[in-house]
């Protein structure tokens, strides 16, 4: 070995990616181009990383895209390719930048990795992302393939926005659409089991929550975040930009301020009117970044006020530029603390038949568990936006913010077995890996959910599970690690459990969770209400359908000729990435050839 190979330098722990923080229309405005950070693994072409894979088949046109290679050095030197929409590569490098952003962010909140990977063969396979897959104004998490699948289509003849009549529009390049698919998949992760049931909040907390995680995490950039408090003098609401969701997408369809917002008012009738999923997330998120606002103009009153008396320009002029990054540091503080709140809610989640009320109450136990003082009054702030919306607690006996804090249970259940404790130690230590090692995530699980079943069926009553055990279903046990408010790790074990039986109008469910300490003893046993139900129509992975007719077919490739490929010449650039002939063929069957959704 020469003697400088004995000393080489660290690989950094980040990798900067440009990205557009809106889409190209709205990136137009080169301050809308932005830099942001992710983790710095190493990545095959494709990219091919340890949980996420970019897969760029086009099923339409039937053909591959040239894979880009992000630690090609020429790319790394610049940070990442520039922003364009006529390369696919860039294409590449976004849908995998803003992934792998938000899955950190899930990481982080929840204290454990989020596993995302298929298991194949004994192996482990990341999830994919398509961004070319069809022709087609739609974008959606296909569960089956393990895969979030992008369209591309040409633009509404009428102009909306910043669009060309005609032009081709990457549901790709929407930092929202990418989030918003993303955080299906998570959702679909985290709780498989949410969708079983008829009523509407199950449906619209999928909608609205995938939505939220857009915007919230749009609201983590600073430079954006910056130039919108500059341009609006430190004044925001629900009406800003940076509210819509999928602005050149809607635009393309001949939508203005997005395919959706929070420009709705308050309003007590909301909850028990509005019914379609896609509008009933919308309350949800309207009431949720009602509560950021308020928050965020109760952090800043006295830096406005000392602005005011100290002689800050007449309206219509500038705020100093040090008052603008102290507004954008309170603004960008509080939405990343809201985004937290909102995913850790996840762990304290009934299993099935979840309402928004539910929601509520979650996100206020969650946070309490770790910050029981709520110094930003965000939780006050959401109880109060929801309860302006005619959405309350769940079995809540008030508004007070100790009685939404879901309460202990009645009936002591068992301490937890030894074995799912003693699994706390290999867990701790792959938390600090992309991913567990193979075999070593299985072996744990398989020999937690068997002591889990033995436990269940011996605390049946106390964990309030129907006496019938044939039907339980477990999904494996969760291992939490975070920081609390006061610097110490808090340690927590979750476990749900659900069951169904046919009732006299259908399917019945009945879902349990179970929040335990690091030493066994249940602090939580979370169990879902009754709630009145109704007739839903809601599909969440078509989660960014058009309403209108779907766009007119193209006849040829989104791309010049030079930077297709057929499936030998992609295989021999990313041969870990090619689809299987079958996995071709359910993507070609996904629409059909008038990019219409076909029974997929």
């Amino acid at each position: 070995m020469r003697r400088l190979e004995r000393f080489p330098y660290p690989r950094p722990p980040v990798r900067p990616l440009k990205i557009y923080a809106f889409d190209p229309m709205v990136g137009l405005d080169r301050r809308t181009r932005v830099s942001v950070e992710t983790r710095n693994e190493p990545l095959e072409r494709g990219p091919l990383g340890a949980r996420i894979a970019v897969v760029d088949y086009d099923g339409t046109s039937d053909c591959f895209y040239v894979p880009v290679d992000l630690d090609d050095p020429a790319i790394l030197m610049q940070g990442g390719i520039d922003p364009s929409e006529g390369d696919p590569r860039f294409h590449q490098q976004m849908v995998y930048a803003v992934a792998s952003r938000i899955v950190e962010i899930f990481d982080r909140a929840l204290g454990r990795p989020v596993d995302l990977a298929r298991t194949e063969n004994g192996k482990p396979r990341p999830i994919r992302l398509f961004p070319h897959a069809f022709c087609a104004a739609n974008a959606f998490y296909h569960p089956e393939l393990g895969a979030i699948v992008f369209g591309y289509f040409r633009a509404s003849d009428s102009v909306v926005g910043a669009n060309i009549p005609g032009q081709i529009i990457f549901s790709c390049l929407s930092h929202d659409v990418i989030a918003h698919e993303l955080t299906h998949a998570l959702i679909h992760q985290l709780s498989p089991a949410l969708l079983n049931s008829a009523h509407p909040d199950t449906h619209a907390l999928h909608e609205g929550l995938a939505d939220l995680v857009a915007i919230l995490h749009r609201f983590s950039l600073e430079t954006v975040v910056r130039d919108e408090l500059q341009q609006t003098r430190g004044a925001i609401d629900v009406t800003s930009p940076l509210c819509q969701v999928a602005s050149q997408f809607a635009a393309g369809l001949g939508k203005a301020h997005g395919l959706r917002n929070a420009r709705d008012p308050a309003d007590p009738t909301q909850y028990s009117t509005v019914l379609e999923p896609h509008a009933r997330g919308a309350v949800l998120i309207s009431a949720v970044l009602e509560a950021l606002f308020h928050a965020y103009r109760e952090a800043v009153k006295d830096l406005m006020e000392i602005a005011a008396v100290s002689g800050s320009p007449e309206k219509g002029g500038e705020l100093h530029p040090d008052l603008v990054n102290r507004l954008t540091m309170e603004l960008t503080r509080l939405a990343k603390s809201l985004l937290t709140m909102c995913i850790r809610a996840f762990d304290y989640l009934p299993p099935v038949d979840v309402s928004f009320g539910d929601f509520l109450r979650s996100v206020v136990t969650a946070d309490w568990e770790l910050s029981p003082d709520d110094p930003s009054g965000m939780r006050t702030a959401l109880i109060e936006s929801f309860r302006s919306r005619g959405i309350y607690a769940t079995g809540a006996r008030s508004l007070a913010e100790e009685s939404l804090i879901w309460e202990r249970p009645q009936a002591q259940p068992d301490p937890l077995p030894a074995s799912i404790l003693a699994a706390l130690t290999e867990n701790a230590q792959a938390f600090g890996r992309i991913r567990p090692g193979e075999g070593e995530r299985t072996l744990t699980n398989q020999a937690a959910t068997k002591a889990l079943y033995d436990y269940a069926r011996k605390n049946a009553r106390a964990l309030r599970l129907w006496s019938n055990h044939s039907n339980l279903h477990i999904p494996g046990t969760r291992y939490c690690f975070r920081v609390g408010a006061d610097g110490q790790l808090s340690v927590d074990i979750v476990a749900n459990f659900t069951q169904q039986r046919q009732g006299k109008s259908g399917l019945e469910y009945r879902g349990t969770t179970l929040v335990a300490s690091a030493d066994g003893t249940v602090r939580y046993v979370i169990t879902n209400q009754p709630v009145p139900r109704f007739k839903s129509n809601g599909n969440e992975t078509a989660a960014l359908r058009a309403d209108s007719p779907s766009p007119r077919r193209m006849r040829q490739p989104p791309f010049p000729s030079r930077y297709r490929l057929d499936r030998a010449e992609y295989k021999k650039l990313a041969p870990r990435l090619v689809p299987t002939n079958e996995e071709i063929k359910v993507l070609k069957s996904i629409f059909d050839f008038e990019g219409t959704p076909s029974e997929h």
